[in-house]
Formats: C-alpha cells, structure tokens, sequence
C-alpha cells in the first residue's frame, strides 16, 4: 500500500521521538494515502516551520503489524484548535464547531507509534 507524508524536508530515517505527543493517536509517525493530503500539510508544516520546501515522503506498508503497533483512523479538520478557540471566544455556536469540525473528505491517516511498526514502511521515490 501506498503512504505519503508531507513534512518541509525529506525524511530518509524515522525518527518517532520528533513527532509531537499532542496528535490524534500519540507521538508517532503519521502518513495518509491520500497524496492531496500529503501536500497540504507538507505546505502547511513548511510554512509553519519558516524553511525547507515542501516535501512528500512516499512509503509502502505492510499491512501485517500488530494492531497496537499501527493505528488506522480518519482525519478530521487539521484546524481543530482554531475551531475550538473560535467556539470558546463566541464567534461560532456549537452547532458551527461540529459542522467546521466534520471530515473534509474522508480521509484516512496511518499511525506509526513503535520502532517495531517502522520495520513495516519501506521509502520509494
């Protein structure tokens, strides 16, 4: 199966310990299958970091991990804390937060979270 990650540079080692533990599933690696996706946050995270170019780090996976090792899930709108903050300030109601919160599209992210589900992703170009 094919798995993109978009960051600001090109990621040749995995490195779990610099992902960031306030994620979805944890401090881990995150990949969707959706190229689109992939570029977007690659230009949000290149943006957002103040240098490199966006990237696209492509994978294929094993699907035969061990289900703790790799979480499957959709992803739901990557602005969820400006939505919040939008709802805690009054500008937008709740019935605003769940609409601005519901899936885009419904796209799926694949979570890495140990050194032992990394054996599973395999770099392409």
């Amino acid at each position: 199966m094919k798995l993109y990650h978009g960051s600001n540079i090109s990621i040749d080692e995995i490195d779990l310990s610099k992902g960031h533990r306030g994620k979805d599933f944890g401090q881990g690696f995150y990949l969707s299958d959706n190229f689109e996706q992939a570029r977007m946050m690659a230009e949000k995270v290149t943006e957002r970091q103040g240098f490199g170019k966006p990237t696209i780090n492509k994978n294929d996976s094993d699907k035969n991990a061990h289900d703790f090792d790799i979480v499957v899930g959709p992803i739901a709108n990557d602005v969820v804390g400006v939505q919040l903050t939008r709802h805690l300030y009054g500008y937008i109601d709740i019935q605003g937060l769940v609409n601005n919160l519901k899936f885009i599209t419904p796209t799926i992210q694949y979570f890495f979270g140990t050194e032992e589900s990394l054996k599973y992703l395999k770099k392409y170009e």
